[in-house]
């Protein structure tokens, strides 16, 4: 039907609809017709005189010069209203998202590491800036940002660039520009479908450009020095793009329903009217979409604001409110078997993940399995009952829905799903760049093909089975009407209530019983709720008229109901037995993970369990060197690891190798470790099992000075050297606080006796053996005796003692006193000392030419010597030349 007869088709319905209400005019017979009297004629126009004419010369009038006609002008208004409700929803829409990241992301700049003072995000200027920014990503998608600066010769730049639509708030603004064209169809109704589609992409060209401009100049800008500067806008040819596809799209359907819109119907009756007269599979696909939708952004919801709640608090409800459709596509696809791809790089490096119901590592989302199905079926039975009865699959229309389906989620997987992040650094002669995204997998649309292609023929069979079993329930489950329709007749019911298209006039009623009380009672007087088109050419649903109807379902005897109720126990008891195990294995591979195995590991360490850390990771060192891979040395430590924290770098993903990232506290300090896992053999054909190759054990290399032996948990470190003053020792320890003993503690202590081992698997430390003060305190008292024993000669040069005196003759007797003891030192190697500042005095007779005179000659002592140790004993030994 043309636009030229469908507006013809108003008019008359128009006046028909006038004549039916309180004033009507009526005939008594067509020859007594009131006739309105004939309208008057117009005055002629007035002529202007002939202008006088000159030989051989036609004078003709001058034309008034052209204008711009009052139709355009009005359809140009009109355009421009339009390009302004698109825009002001995508301004109030930029608004939103700008209090909700200002009141909730502000405190958390800093933390992101992005060159962004948080003085840009204050004030009300910056805050309406951000707000046209957003404006931008609402109708595009994208948001960039640009920051520069340097001082002197050096200076850096850094580029990003965020890819997401708020879909919510997307939506929103498509919806409010869909009101407002259909309410200017209705209003100001365009002639024919070239003009409306020419209308809609000059008003999404306008849009769009528009857009672009405004988010080009008044980008939020910082300059927080004179050498630096920030950008952020969302201005980009996506903008133009963008806006041109969605809102000059949304105009050309609203102008269409305005044109098909009856009189004094709202624009939620034409919405369902534009539905109704859309293709079957088209129909049904915006319903099972929309359905979807509202189911998994639920859920979606309630997930996030269970997710966020802890983080971001009240503003949870807000960000899980505006990103309700970017969240569902999570549990929407793992629940329909899909896959979301997350993938992150750096220059040439990168990774990807895969993340499905498999192996989410988590039990619930086997929950999004389940309402799935739930939801396919229902989704099969209600599609059902609303189209014509058939004896069996019609499999000529089997392919048109599930293609519909199939083609809506490859569009909304490649333009609208995910989010994907860009970055782009340089300093100098230094650069890199780097991307992260989230996606659907490429399989996924696949996947819901396959759905789709479940529920088509779910469509054209269940129906039929269910009433068998019970039409109780199927009235109640697909909708009493409906099922009514249905059963007599191949009528298409377009919503609950209203069958379009006429029965056979031969079909009689056939009631039904339904459960809570209510008949189905068939229609078979033909008629039509007036809101959708009845079908051409007597052909329904693309059901020929020569179509014979099937005969109804009968209903199942009590010996076949119980069969089937038993069959559907136990169909119904494998499928909950499958699930119950496929959410067993999840839970259990979810425990079984490469982060739950360092976790295992690190917690053995903690506790000191050394020998099950050695059972659960082999520590790749020899035999020998794990004498301190023990529990008693472990537990020995002072202080042992704690508050353990294990992230993955490079999660499985269906890889065989896993890379973790390790911190732990130790010495009020955090320490990192990396720890590599492999995956195993699996465990009872369906759990996963992982092993760490990289042990985390520290190999110590301890330079010892002193003759002293160390030991850690009662065990020696042995220190093989030469030079007994300088030996070093290369003991494997797990991380942990240890105190070092030495091995006689009555002679050498350990100047220092802390072991700190870290996460490094190489380390080094220093320990110095000193003497003890014991040790001191037997030397000093053998130099003592030494000297006593020395001061007891008469000789002026006692033999094997540090004393001296100078007499004459030189075999004078001398009288030794000491006068002070002097002071021990025990060299760094243990086996030397010195005795300094000593004072004894020598007292002898003088005798010259015949006369004595006492005299008294000083001496200072200081010499040294070597010890001896022999079975624990101490000896000094007097030796000059040993220090």
């Amino acid at each position: 039907m043309n636009d030229a007869n469908f507006n013809d088709d108003d008019s008359k319905k128009d006046v028909a609809e006038a004549t039916s209400d309180d004033d009507v005019v009526t005939a008594t017979s067509t020859d007594q017709q009131v006739v309105p009297p004939a309208p008057p004629v117009p005055p002629a126009p007035v002529t202007a005189p002939p202008l006088p004419t000159v030989a051989g010369q036609t004078v003709t009038s001058a034309s008034p010069p052209a204008g711009i006609s009052p139709e355009l002008k009005g359809h140009l208004l009109r355009g421009l209203s339009t390009v302004s409700i698109a825009l002001g929803g995508a301004f109030m829409s930029g608004l939103i998202l700008a209090l909700v990241l200002v009141g909730v992301a502000q405190n958390g700049i800093g933390s992101l590491g992005l060159p962004i003072p948080a003085e840009a995000l204050t004030g009300l200027g910056n805050f309406l800036l951000l707000a046209v920014t957003l404006a931008g990503a609402v109708l595009g998608g994208e948001v960039t940002l640009a920051f520069s600066g340097g001082t002197g010769i050096g200076g850096g730049a850094v580029g990003g660039s965020l890819w997401m639509f708020p879909l919510t708030l997307t939506l929103a603004t498509l919806v409010l520009t869909l009101w407002w064209s259909i309410r200017q169809e209705r209003v100001a109704p365009l002639r024919s479908f070239r003009n409306r589609l020419i209308f809609s992409a000059a008003v999404g060209l306008g849009t769009g450009l528009f857009l672009l401009v405004i988010t080009l100049i008044f980008s939020l800008r910082f300059v927080p020095g004179a050498n630096a500067e920030f950008i952020v806008t969302s201005g980009g040819y996506r903008v133009v793009l963008f806006g041109t596809i969605l809102i000059g799209g949304v105009v050309l359907i609203g102008r269409l329903l305005g044109a098909r819109a009856a009189a004094q119907e709202n624009w939620v009756g034409v919405l369902r009217r534009g539905v109704a007269q859309l293709p079957r599979a088209l129909r049904e696909w915006l319903l099972y979409t929309s359905a979807l939708s509202v189911l998994f952004g639920a859920i979606a919801v309630i997930g996030a604001v269970i997710l966020l709640w802890d983080t971001l608090g009240a503003g949870a409800v807000a960000v899980a409110l505006i990103g309700a459709l970017n969240f569902a596509g999570l549990p929407l696809a793992l629940g329909h078997l899909g896959g979301i791809t997350a993938q992150a790089g750096f220059g040439s490096f990168g990774d990807a993940q895969l993340v499905t119901v498999v192996n989410a590592n988590s039990g619930w989302f086997w929950l999004f399995v389940g309402i799935a199905v739930v939801f396919s079926v229902l989704a099969a039975l209600w599609l059902g009952v609303r189209r014509a009865r058939t004896a069996g699959i019609v499999w000529a229309d089997s392919w048109k829905f599930p293609v519909a389906v199939f083609a809506g989620w490859v569009i909304f997987g490649l333009l609208f799903f995910g989010v994907s992040v860009s970055a782009t650094g340089s300093t100098g002669v230094f650069g890199g760049s780097g991307t992260a995204g989230i996606a659907l997998a490429m399989w996924t649309p696949a996947v819901f093909l396959l759905w789709a292609a479940a529920i088509e023929i779910g469509a054209q069979t269940l129906p039929a089975v269910l009433y068998s079993i019970s039409p109780r329930a199927l009235g109640a489950l697909a909708g009493g009407s409906a099922t009514a329709t249905w059963l007599n007749g191949p009528g298409v019911v377009t919503n609950g209530e209203s069958a379009v298209g006429s029965p056979p006039a031969a079909a009689s009623p056939v009631p039904v019983g339904v459960g809570g009380g209510h008949e189905f009672v068939a229609a078979s007087t033909g008629q039509t709720d007036g809101n959708a088109p009845v079908p051409q050419d007597n052909e329904i649903a693309g059901v020929p008229a020569a179509t014979s109807v099937p005969a109804p379902p009968k209903p199942l005897s009590p010996a076949g109901k119980k069969k089937v109720i038993w069959a559907g126990i136990g169909v119904g008891g494998l499928a909950v037995l499958v699930v119950a195990g496929a959410v067993t294995v999840s839970i259990v591979n979810g425990l079984r993970t490469p982060n739950a195995v360092a976790e295992s590991y690190l917690s053995f360490i903690a506790d000191g369990n050394a020998s099950a850390a050695n059972a659960l990771v082999d520590p790749n060192v020899s035999t020998v060197a794990r004498t301190h891979l023990t529990d008693e040395v472990l537990q020995s430590a002072t202080e042992r690891i704690s508050e353990i924290s294990v992230d993955s770098s490079a999660s499985p993903d269906g890889g065989e190798y896993a890379h973790l990232d390790v911190s732990f506290k130790l010495d009020g300090v955090t320490q990192h470790g990396q720890l590599t896992a492999r995956k195993g053999d699996t465990e009872w054909l369906f759990f996963d099992t992982w092993v760490l190759d990289s042990p985390l054990v520290a190999s110590v290399t301890i330079d010892v000075q002193g003759p002293g032996d160390a030991s850690i948990g009662g065990v020696p470190v042995d220190a093989d050297s030469e030079d007994s003053n300088y030996r070093q020792a290369s003991p494997v320890l797990y991380p942990a606080v240890y105190e070092l003993q030495s091995a006689d503690e009555s002679l050498f202590e350990i100047e220092s006796s802390t072991l700190l081992v870290g996460a490094e698997p190489q380390q080094s430390a220093q320990i110095r053996f000193v003497a003890t003060p014991e040790l001191i305190d037997t030397a000093q008292a053998q130099v003592n005796a030494l000297l006593d024993e020395c001061a007891a000669q008469t000789s002026s040069d006692p033999d094997g003692c540090p004393l001296n005196a100078y007499v004459y003759p030189s075999d004078t007797p001398v009288t030794w006193q000491i006068v002070t003891y002097p002071a021990v030192e025990i060299a760094d190697s243990g086996d030397q000392f010195r005795a300094e500042d000593g004072e004894a005095t020598a007292s002898y007779t003088r005798e010259l030419f015949g006369t004595s005179e006492q005299r008294t000659e000083e001496d200072s002592i200081s010499f040294s010597g070597s010890i001896e140790f022999t079975d624990g004993e101490v000896t000094v030994v007097y030796d000059p030349d040993q220090w």
